[in-house]
């Protein structure tokens, strides 16, 4: 094929196109979620290797510093 992309590649960069667009109009139009204070996760992991074994002894000094309610990510 003299340097053309076959079909299939041609559905899947655009529907990797069509994705991409729908994604950025959504972070766009969408105003930033207001979640109370809390710790800073990992992206997609969260405060999940913050927690430790024993997440209730992480929770109690989060509290003191972050207030009775709080937002961790899973």
């Amino acid at each position: 094929m003299d340097g053309l992309m076959s079909n299939r590649q041609a559905v899947a960069l655009f529907g990797v196109l069509v994705l991409g667009v729908v994604y950025l109009l959504n972070r766009i139009r969408k105003p930033p979620r207001k979640l109370p204070p809390g710790p800073t996760g990992l992206p997609l992991l969260g405060n999940v290797f913050q927690l430790g074994k024993f997440p209730w002894l992480t929770f109690e000094p989060w509290k003191d510093k972050y207030g009775k309610y709080l937002h961790c990510s899973p």
